[in-house]
This record gives structure tokens, C-alpha cells and sequence, in this order.
């Protein structure tokens, strides 16, 4: 993992090195303490200012340089020195097939990728059914709409809901669900 850093020209001859990404747990106010550490202890040369300028826009560490002194070359140093640069291992430990497994990077890439076409499957053949359910439900309103008149009557001839939906099944063959959804229509109506 390594800091995002650019080169910016201050003036003719004076460069500075902006840092606007950190890696992964890495202390910003260690970072510039470390720095400042190193070119006090003169392990890094030509490093003339050191400031935090990070504000609710963003990260910003800057470090000036002297007078015509390689910026790249100042760079690779703090890369080197500091925590700007790290390593972050770690194990692709995954289950595969209900057995642990140590993945690479395809491996690990091509599970994934597997796993995902399953979750859509198996989404969209959930929605599927969910839309035949409705589908269902909603052919049967529109046939008992065709025969109202007779659904109406065979509803409230009925005692209790259980025989008006007993009724609409045998009589007009319509299935348990639809027989539900017609006997909840014509009680809210």
C-alpha cells in the first residue's frame, strides 16, 4: 500500500511533495512526526518545510523541499522510510465447496464471481415466482370481474367466509389463493 503523493512546482527552483492519501491505518499526525524525526536526525536531505494543510475538503501534507533538490529522489526516501509505504498481509482464506481453502488472487476473483451469478439466480427466480403468484391472483380478480354479478351473490348467500370461498372454488374454479384474494376484494369494497 502506498500514499498518493504528487510533485508541485512552489517556484522556478523549489519543489514540494503533496500527500493527499494515507494507506490503511496509518496515523497522519505519526506520519509527519516520523518525517520530522528523520530530517531532524538528517537520515532524509533536502527537506526545507513540513506542514498539515488537511481541512473537511480533504487530506493535504506538504512538504517543501530546497532549493534544486530531485523531488523523485526525496519521494522514494520517504517511501522508503516512513509509513507512507507498507505491506498489508494477508491469507485468502475462504470456504470452497464447504471445505477451507487458500485462495489467489483468480481463485479468490472467480469465487466471487461465482457466488454472485448464484445470488442473482436465485433473485430473480425469486421474483419470478413472486410475479406468477401475482400474476395468478390477479387473472382470477379479472374473471370473477367477467362474472361479478354471480360472484357477488354466491358471496353474501354465504354464512361464513370459509363456505364463500369453499363456493368460488367448486362452483367458478377458482384456486385457493384467488378465492382469498376476491373474498378480501369484495369485504373491503
Amino acid at each position: 500500500m502506498r500514499a498518493k503523493a504528487a510533485i508541485e512546482k512552489m517556484s522556478r527552483d523549489r519543489d514540494a511533495i503533496v500527500v493527499t492519501e494515507i494507506p490503511y491505518q496509518v496515523n497522519k499526525a505519526k506520519l509527519i512526526e516520523r518525517i520530522a524525526e528523520l530530517v531532524r536526525d538528517k537520515k532524509i536531505d533536502g527537506i526545507s518545510d513540513l506542514r498539515d494543510e488537511s481541512d473537511r475538503e480533504g487530506m493535504r501534507i506538504v512538504v517543501e523541499l530546497k532549493k534544486e533538490e530531485p523531488a523523485q529522489v526525496v519521494l522514494n526516501n520517504l517511501y522508503k522510510l516512513t509509513p507512507m509505504q507498507s505491506s498489508f498481509g494477508i491469507i485468502m482464506l475462504a470456504i470452497v465447496r464447504n471445505q477451507p481453502k487458500i485462495l489467489n488472487l483468480r481463485e479468490a476473483l472467480f469465487c466471487f464471481i461465482e457466488h454472485r451469478k448464484e445470488v442473482v439466480r436465485r433473485r430473480t427466480i425469486f421474483e419470478l415466482n413472486k410475479a406468477n403468484a401475482r400474476a395468478h391472483i390477479l387473472e382470477g380478480l379479472k374473471r370473477a370481474l367477467e362474472m361479478l354479478d354471480a360472484v357477488i351473490a354466491l358471496i353474501r348467500a354465504s354464512k361464513e367466509p370459509a363456505v364463500a370461498k369453499e363456493g368460488l372454488m367448486t362452483q367458478f374454479r377458482f384456486s385457493a389463493e384467488q378465492a382469498q384474494a376476491i373474498w378480501i376484494c369484495a369485504c373491503s369494497a
